[in-house]
């Protein structure tokens, strides 16, 4: 496997792994975001240490994946409020 030739903007390793993160932490599973996030941490680093991102390509992934994590329980607690709730019509 050959070295990547250019990088890009955000990780998106990173971005996934911190919406994973913050999903499990705004779905109330604290203990297993607590226990996801040092892999987390060391899925972004591995990305500067294997020279595939810059810094700044892991910052923007951890934004954009946290990012991406709270709209997706904002979206998800909405869909379950609107169908699972009884309305008085």
């Amino acid at each position: 496997m050959s070295r990547p030739d250019d990088f890009s903007f955000p990780s998106g390793h990173t971005a996934a792994s911190f919406a994973s993160v913050t999903a499990l932490w705004l779905a109330g599973k604290k203990q297993w975001a607590l226990a996801a996030l040092p892999l987390g941490v060391l899925i972004a680093f591995s990305r500067i240490y294997l020279f595939v991102h810059y810094p700044t390509d892991i910052i923007g992934g951890v934004l954009v994946g946290v990012g991406c994590g709270w709209i997706g329980a904002k979206l998800v607690e909405m869909f379950w409020q609107k169908n699972f709730v009884k309305s008085d019509l």
